[in-house]
């Protein structure tokens, strides 16, 4: 059986997943070619900037609608969004619509990250886990990066357009299980309150 604490793990290594998947193609020739080799010193780093701006604008936005919808809510919109957000940069072919694809997937990582670990903390079994469970969820976090940048090794090595639109795509499995999982697990005690 699936628990809330498994499944939102796969979320929080998700987040870093989608952080770091990127770093790993900006200079890969394919991706560059894809994109239309952009001479300018801003257009770069506005691509990878994107996401990071549009998750801390998220994070903090989604604050009042995280009560109405609930944790749980947030938590599978921020799944959905993640898989429109990765299936848009996968199949980029400008720099606009790349953009477009990083706006989304921020958007997805500010509804998760803002929901994940309170719902992680309401839904505990006993108080004596929440400390081992938190020392996991910072280590899956972690994790993501690495993973990544592995990913992307592997893929680089080939010179086709898949080797950096793979990795990318493969966002969508993170969001995938986690959403799927959590489809099935119990809101919380305040949301069944504010329901009544």
């Amino acid at each position: 059986m699936q628990t809330p604490s498994s499944t939102q793990k796969t979320t929080l290594t998700s987040i870093q997943y989608d952080a770091g998947v990127l770093g790993g193609v900006l200079l890969h020739p394919p991706f560059l070619d894809a994109i239309g080799h952009p001479k300018d010193v801003w257009t770069i780093p506005m691509i990878t900037a994107s996401y990071d701006l549009a998750a801390c604008v998220t994070a903090l936005a989604i604050i009042p609608f995280t009560f109405k919808i609930g944790r749980r809510g947030t938590i599978l919109l921020g799944n959905l969004v993640a898989v429109f957000g990765a299936v848009v940069q996968a199949s980029s072919y400008s720099v606009g619509q790349l953009i477009a694809g990083r706006l989304l997937t921020g958007f997805a990582i500010g509804c998760i990250s803002s929901a994940v670990p309170t719902y992680l903390s309401e839904t505990g079994v006993e108080i004596g886990d929440r400390g081992p469970a938190n020392a996991f969820n910072a280590i899956l976090l972690i994790s993501g990066v690495p993973l990544a940048y592995w990913v992307d090794y592997g893929f680089t090595k080939m010179d086709n357009q898949a080797s950096w639109r793979v990795p990318i795509a493969l966002q969508c499995s993170f969001a995938f299980f986690s959403g799927g999982c959590m489809w099935f697990l119990p809101g919380m005690f305040l949301d069944i309150l504010t329901q009544r």
